[in-house]
């Protein structure tokens, strides 16, 4: 008799169509876990040193970098403020000249360069160093205002003129006489190289000419020059004053020009109204026009009964109108 295939039922076929029960019957070799080495502990450990210092060579570079530009940003800054200041008008003049001429000037202790100088400088306060060819020197503060001009003139002390080791004014001249006889000796003595000083006597600073030669101005004591006859002007551009006058300065002694002060005219207003004093003295009330002023810088002082009290500091300039105008109520 034939075997017969034995039919399995549909049922149990689809519970495991892919055979997983017995796959899962079969045993399965599992692969043993090795645990990583453990280096000795004196052994050497292979750290990123090579990584390490280009790193820092970086960051290094990069910290120089932005300390080169930050003070090139700070010396722009300071320009562009010096600039700035200049075009807003915050700047004065400040003209500086020395006797003798050549004198090394430094200010806020930066050198300037040397007399005679004219520099324009930030208002305010200062330090100035004029020093001479004999390294001498002398220091002050200079007050700079803007939009005006400030002169100052310093005379360092001249040694009088030695000739060949002799005084100044001795000539010496050598003669032959015989025994019991006079010998007459003629000669004409040469001019001698002799100075005089001059002062000026104005309430304002002026620079002191020559034609074209600039030799010093009244903020010093006095002007050493050549005795003889001079023209000298007298210039403040600020005031717009202008004067000229011929002295005779004699050797060894100071020659004192006195130059009469013109007079401006100032107009005073307020609101609104006020009692005007210029230099303590009373004018009455404003509006008022037409006040005559020596030239010059001056205080004006306006007074309201209720309202208080107002100072103005005013510079009077010749040839043009010169106006004050206070609103008391601001």
């Amino acid at each position: 008799m034939s075997p017969r295939a034995e039919r399995v039922p549909a049922e149990a076929a689809s519970d495991d169509p892919w055979g997983l029960a017995k796959a899962a019957d079969t045993p399965r070799r599992v692969a043993a876990r090795v645990a990583p080495a453990v280096a000795p502990v004196n052994a050497p450990v292979n750290a990123p040193a090579s990584a390490a210092a280009p790193q820092r060579t970086w960051w290094m570079a990069m910290a120089t970098a932005m300390v080169i530009v930050g003070l090139a940003a700070f010396a722009a800054g300071r320009e562009s403020l010096r600039a700035a200041a200049q075009a807003d008008g915050t700047l004065g003049t400040l003209v500086l000249s020395s006797h003798p001429s050549g004198a090394r000037v430094a200010v806020d202790g930066r050198p300037e360069g040397a007399t005679p100088l004219a520099l324009r400088l930030a208002t305010g306060a200062h330090a100035v160093v004029v020093t001479n060819a004999a390294g001498v020197s002398e220091q002050f503060t200079a007050d700079v205002t803007a939009g005006t001009s400030a002169s100052r003139h310093v005379a360092f002390a001249v040694a009088p003129p030695v000739a060949q080791g002799r005084p100044s004014g001795v000539v010496e001249r050598r003669a032959a006489a015989a025994a019991g006889a006079v010998a007459p000796v003629a000669f004409d003595a040469p001019a001698a190289s002799l100075t005089g000083w001059v002062t000026v006597s104005l309430p304002f600073d002026v620079q002191v000419y020559e034609g074209t030669t600039y030799v010093g101005s009244n903020r010093g004591d006095r002007i050493l020059v050549a005795a003889g006859r001079h023209t000298f002007d007298l210039v403040n551009e600020t005031l717009q004053f202008r004067a000229q006058q011929t002295i005779s300065v004699r050797p060894g002694q100071t020659a004192r020009l006195a130059v009469d002060v013109p007079a401006g005219v100032l107009s005073v207003n307020a609101q609104p109204w006020a009692d005007v004093t210029v230099d303590g003295r009373n004018y009455g009330e404003t509006p008022l026009a037409n006040i005559s002023l020596p030239i010059g810088t001056h205080e004006v002082m306006l007074r309201h009964p209720t309202l208080g009290e107002r100072r103005e500091a005013v510079t009077v300039r010749l040839g043009t109108p010169n106006r004050v105008s206070v609103d008391l109520r601001k």
